[in-house]
């Protein structure tokens, strides 16, 4: 099931058509942001790790550096070992 959704932003238009261009099997649920892959998966009503969750995050040492972390709604990420993979001092900070 694709949609055809604007509005969403630029990173947003350019993964789906990537999406689409592979044919990859996907859907997009417009939900209202709740902080929480629980929280996110009950509304979608699927389990945490069926989503994924993205964190724009700005690399400490490096305030140009601005990195869209993506990942699988049940894991967690570790921002230290990101910023230092990235060349960052001690880690990154997630921007809201």
């Amino acid at each position: 099931m694709h949609q055809e959704l604007e509005g969403h932003g630029i990173v947003f238009d350019r993964l789906n058509m990537l999406l689409l261009q592979h044919n990859a099997r996907f859907r997009v649920i417009d939900h209202p942001a709740e902080g929480s892959s629980e929280k996110v998966a009950a509304i979608r009503g699927t389990l945490p790790g069926q989503g994924a969750k993205a964190m724009l995050c700005q690399v400490k040492g490096l305030p140009e550096l601005f990195v869209l972390a993506v990942l699988s709604g049940n894991r967690k990420l570790d921002f230290k070992k990101l910023g230092q993979a990235l060349g960052g001092q001690e880690g990154v900070a997630g921007l809201r």
